[in-house]
């Protein structure tokens, strides 16, 4: 047989229920035994090992076999017992040992061979890790340690009291500077919110981009075609012809001048632009008959009073020789 494998040795004297202990051995020969040769690792229960576990009294109606001599043999049902039985308590020391050993058992001779020289280079890193701690602990050990005397000690004591101190101080400054900048704070918050209110008042700041800004547009061209309706009918009061009477020179109509819309939405900008211009050159027109018709003289510092006309002199100009043309009003 190969060498490759565990031989249970005899012994009887172990108590039943603990597995003999096993005993790598080369080549042993029995008489009981096969002549084949063994080609992989196993464990070979000799015929005596089963008789450990043998119990000491023989049921009753056990069969025995006779030899091949004609002498009467040891029962097959206890054999097969005895068997099993040791099966079982070496599956369960295998299952014990795998627990144990975080390594699965049965291991073979070569896996046994690399799982010790595994443990072996373990047991070195532990080994150099136990020299170098005591060369730290030596080394440690062997370091002077200076002491400080009383007087040094109360000293050192002093120094910290003494920077605690300052510490403290420094910290009650800080908190009052926290404090103020907290009521600072507290203060721009009220103004802020109180500036707030203000500007709410006064309306958003995209209200340009508002369809209101449009509406508001589009009321002030209906005011100003009243206030030509009123200037024209005031002319006529006045005996004024009416081709004299007071028109604007761009129509209005609705929310256009000429054709062209005042509103900023969904309109072009060059139209937009032109309607702005027309009414620019309405306004200026009905600020000249305004003028013309009412005491009211405008005042600059630069011209004297015997500068300015009479009251009535612009419109009575404007009416008897010549119209200001609209689009004079407008390059100017």
């Amino acid at each position: 047989m190969d060498q490759s494998f565990v031989v249970l040795p005899k012994q009887r004297n172990q108590v039943p229920g603990v597995p003999p202990r096993l005993r790598a051995g080369g080549l042993q020969p029995e008489t009981t035994q096969s002549g084949k040769t063994m080609e992989e690792s196993f464990v070979v229960l000799p015929p005596p090992a089963a008789s450990v576990y043998k119990s000491d009294s023989i049921s009753d109606g056990g069969a025995q076999s006779p030899s091949s001599d004609g002498t009467t043999g040891a029962p097959i049902q206890l054999n097969k017992s005895g068997f099993h039985t040791t099966i079982t308590v070496l599956k369960r020391a295998f299952d014990i040992a795998t627990t144990q050993t975080q390594v699965e058992q049965p291991l073979c001779l070569e896996c046994m061979r690399v799982l010790s020289d595994k443990l072996d280079k373990e047991v070195e890193d532990v080994n150099r890790d136990i020299k170098a701690y005591e060369a730290c602990l030596r080394r440690l050990e062997g370091e002077s340690r200076n002491v400080l005397s009383e007087a040094d000690f109360l000293k050192e004591k002093l120094k910290i009291e003494e920077e605690e101190q300052k510490l403290e101080a420094a910290i009650e400054e800080t908190e009052k500077q926290c404090a103020q900048v907290t009521a600072e704070l507290k203060e721009l918050e009220l103004k802020s919110s109180r500036f707030k209110e203000l500007e709410e008042r006064f309306g958003p700041v995209n209200l340009f981009w508002s369809t209101r800004y449009d509406k508001a547009m589009t009321l002030f061209l209906t005011c100003l075609k009243e206030f030509a309706q009123f200037a024209n009918f005031k002319d006529k009061e006045n005996n004024i012809p009416p081709e004299k009477c007071f028109k604007l020179p761009f129509k209005i109509e609705n929310d256009r001048v000429e054709s062209y819309s005042i509103t900023q939405s969904f309109n072009k900008q060059e139209n937009w632009t032109k309607a702005l211009k027309y009414t620019l050159c309405n306004l200026k027109w009905a600020l000249y008959w305004f003028v013309g018709n009412t005491n009211f003289q405008p005042l600059s510092s630069t011209v004297s009073s015997h500068d300015v006309p009479p009251a009535r002199s612009v419109y009575s100009t404007r009416t008897s020789d010549s119209k200001p043309e609209p689009r004079s009003l407008l390059n100017q």
